[in-house]
């Protein structure tokens, strides 16, 4: 019968699927996300939609019950997970996610489907799994971002919040995670610049500790996941940002951070001669890059390398600081015992240079300590 099912050529084009370079790396980032959720609804949901695009075309063309009956139960898994994972999304009570500076915003749709935290594990393992990650780096970054994310599940009565990796920006709206500190007033700013990935939420967390986050609002404009601020789509992005910055946030006390490749992006963005200006200082986080030569720093600049980075060329920051200091910068160039990831591993130490620092520059009350 022409319309029994599985036919052989339906098998056919599945094990063709299965084999080709493309389904391999499709299968093994699945596995992955699988693994590093434990094997649920999501996983499952995920992994169905592969298989609901392929047999779709078979089932308009030979209507046949068994599979309209398969597909309707593919649908129903998927539509259930979404509508699972949308009513599980739960607003933070801190971190607002802001449009254009309005907060709180409503949040896009993927960025309610998938969680956060569990494409973030999926993303270590595939990193890891394509070498893109040491078994030393992940050894290190993986607990620290699940301890991370822990809290901030205790904080929301265990519900996850909005996935900042799928948040992107453009020259005519951008989509921020933004923390205010307790308090009244307007409040000077870290305008923070993400690096490669993508990933907010951490940062964000991270830096809003300690006397820092009781001082500073924390502006988290999101690019994409190339990171790339030294591009005109970047410097679009945070003009756009300070074009529309929140109410509370102090536009004259503003500071701009970079953290990898938002450092490279901040290194040409904070020796802008339109931009740099409008920032009282610039903070460089294990990342740098050269001038060019027209850009000059007006503002002082603090770099914190890590020691054990092994991200960058080598002496490739030690060169960046020396045109610094060559140029005349005002510049503070403090290597950190850690590595790419010191501001999970470290974060205090990163947060005591950046207000020792600040309190040096005007930025905090109290009297400036020098680097240890």
């Amino acid at each position: 019968m022409q319309d029994r099912w599985p036919d052989r050529r339906l098998v056919a084009w599945f094990l063709l699927l299965l084999c080709s370079p493309v389904a391999a790396l499709l299968v093994l980032a699945c596995g992955y996300y699988g693994v590093a959720n434990g094997i649920g609804a999501g996983a499952l949901a995920l992994a169905s939609l592969p298989l609901l695009l392929l047999l779709l075309p078979r089932a308009l063309g030979f209507p046949n019950r068994k599979l309209l009956g398969l597909l309707v139960g593919i649908s129903l898994l998927d539509l259930g997970y979404a509508a699972f994972r949308w009513i599980e999304v739960q607003p933070d009570p801190v971190v607002s996610l802001c449009v254009d500076g309005v907060c709180p915003a409503p949040a896009p749709l993927l960025s309610r489907l998938i969680r956060e935290d569990e494409t973030a594990y999926a993303g270590m393992a595939l990193s890891y799994s394509l070498g893109l990650l040491s078994p030393e780096e992940r050894a290190v970054i993986e607990p620290a971002t699940r301890g991370v994310y822990e809290g901030l599940a205790q904080r929301r009565g265990g519900k996850p919040s909005i996935n900042t990796l799928f948040l992107s920006s453009s020259a005519e709206r951008v989509e921020e995670l933004v923390w205010l500190p307790p308090g009244e007033g307007p409040v000077p700013a870290l305008i923070f610049l993400h690096g490669f990935g993508g990933l907010l939420t951490p940062y964000v967390e991270t830096l809003a500790k300690g006397e820092l986050g009781q001082s500073y609002a924390i502006v988290a404009p999101a690019l994409d996941m190339s990171g790339y601020w030294w591009e005109p789509a970047g410097r679009a992005v945070l003009r756009r940002t300070l074009e529309v910055l929140p109410e509370g946030v102090d536009r004259n006390r503003l500071w701009l951070v970079g953290l990898s490749n938002g450092a490279i992006g901040a290194s040409h963005l904070g020796a802008d001669p339109e931009l740099g200006p409008l920032f009282r200082g610039v903070i460089l986080i294990v990342g740098g890059d050269l001038l060019r030569p027209e850009e000059k720093f007006v503002r002082p600049v603090l770099l914190l390398p890590g020691r054990d980075d092994r991200r960058f060329p080598p002496g490739h920051l030690d060169a960046v600081a020396a045109q610094l200091g060559g140029a005349g910068v005002d510049l503070r160039y403090q290597p950190l015992e850690g590595d790419h990831f010191v501001l999970f591993t470290h974060p205090e130490r990163v947060r005591e240079a950046i207000e020792s620092w600040l309190r040096e520059h005007g930025g905090l009350p109290g009297p400036a300590r020098g680097p240890e």
